[in-house]
């Protein structure tokens, strides 16, 4: 039975994968059909070293020619490193060309990634903040 996804629940880069990832495993483990029961896509986007180590089902590298999204969209990006400001813009243009909702929930880094890092997280914040 094909139900019509209504949800897109999508990891941008290393941190975002591994968020959605332990997202798919907690239903996995109770039900491996799960995902192809509900109306919730979840997918994990980003360079293949983030990819690699995820059981997601759905993988995306880099930017791709399309991808479809369901009727809201929520991304999950983690601020300060290299992935997410490079292809989060992306995909919120062209889920919002297919008239999905968009929600994005950013973390910041841990401290003991350092202050550089969190600098950079709140420039790539105010960057996407004024796109």
């Amino acid at each position: 039975m094909y139900m019509e996804k209504y949800l897109t629940v999508c990891g941008i880069g290393n941190g975002g994968g591994i968020i959605v990832d332990s997202i798919y495993q907690q239903y996995a483990v109770s039900d491996e059909n799960a995902w192809q029961n509900s109306g919730i896509d979840i997918m994990a986007i980003g360079n293949a070293w983030d990819l690699k180590e995820l059981n997601v089902i759905n993988k995306v590298k880099g930017k791709v020619a399309q991808i479809s999204f369901a009727r809201i969209t929520v991304f999950i990006a983690c601020l300060g490193g290299d992935t997410m400001p490079a292809l989060l813009p992306y995909y919120i243009e062209m889920a919002k060309q297919q008239k999905s909702r968009v929600l994005v929930c950013f973390t910041l880094p841990f401290a003991v990634e350092g202050r550089e890092r969190m600098q950079k997280a709140y420039h790539d914040f105010e960057l996407l903040r004024n796109a």
